[in-house]
């Protein structure tokens, strides 16, 4: 538990994600990431509020918001939450019935409305552990996307963006398997269950890919994470004349064509 606790507040120091002045808005999803971020942050002292959003997936998010609404509850934390229905009048199920795959969809309106969420706050913390950082930029890197390679890492974004909320990830060094112990061990009320549209995508298959080359190459997630890391602010500084808007309102409208449904 100490290693996982130490971690993030090096990484929160080390980066300098945010400091003890600041309101910290959590992505919260009642799953293990993000309920193990809430919880440590919270016994680091930190400012924290839950941020959820519902995308509405029947038997799976209603289960798991209800675990994270009784976390707050019991540990008197504050949560907000806003749904996909609430915002474009149609929930994930609905728009994955049309359009398949759901996840391009589902990631964009979940930044976007995390970000509605995160107004107010000084930063917004997400719970990527390295594993997710591992398949994100070898994602990347794979489909040549170097514009959003250079926007990954500890501190998301390459400039600061207004109406934009800066968003950071202090799990960025622990592992998966960390995660999963630190929550069991602990006894956090969280799910395991994954996604039932995520089976289908992309990530599931260089999640997979990456499992099966660290089993024979102990440590290659994370030697890719370092590898980013020391490559970061050159392409960083590459891409900056580069660099787009946030997630915006258009991505409500692009959300419901793609669903069949005027915007």
């Amino acid at each position: 538990m100490d290693y996982v606790e130490d971690t993030i507040h090096n990484t929160i120091a080390s980066r300098c994600l945010f400091s003890r002045d600041d309101r910290i808005g959590v992505g919260c999803s009642g799953g293990k990431d993000s309920t193990v971020l809430l919880s440590v942050l919270m016994k680091l002292g930190y400012n924290v509020t839950a941020l959820a959003v519902d995308e509405g997936i029947a038997g799976y998010r209603d289960a798991s918001l209800a675990s994270l609404k009784e976390y707050c509850a019991s540990n008197r934390l504050p949560l907000k939450t806003l749904s996909f229905a609430e915002v474009s009048g149609i929930t994930l199920d609905a728009h994955a019935a049309v359009k398949k795959p759901a996840c391009t969809g589902c990631g964009k309106m979940r930044r976007h409305l995390l970000n509605r969420l995160g107004h107010g706050f000084d930063a917004v913390a997400v719970g990527h552990n390295l594993d997710d950082e591992a398949q994100g930029i070898l994602m990347n890197l794979l489909r040549n996307q170097i514009a959003k390679l250079s926007a990954t890492g500890p501190v998301a974004g390459i400039t600061e963006v207004a109406g934009f909320v800066r968003r950071v990830k202090p799990l960025y060094f622990v592992t998966e398997k960390q995660v999963m112990a630190y929550a069991v061990l602990i006894g956090l009320p969280v799910s395991f269950d994954e996604c039932p549209y995520a089976r289908y995508s992309y990530r599931a298959q260089v999640r997979d890919a990456l499992n099966d080359l660290e089993a024979v190459q102990a440590g290659a997630k994370r030697r890719i994470v370092e590898w980013f890391m020391r490559v970061k602010p050159k392409l960083m500084e590459a891409m900056k004349k580069e660099a787009g808007a946030p997630i915006s309102a258009d991505q409500v409208s692009e959300f419901l064509r793609a669903s069949g449904v005027n915007a």
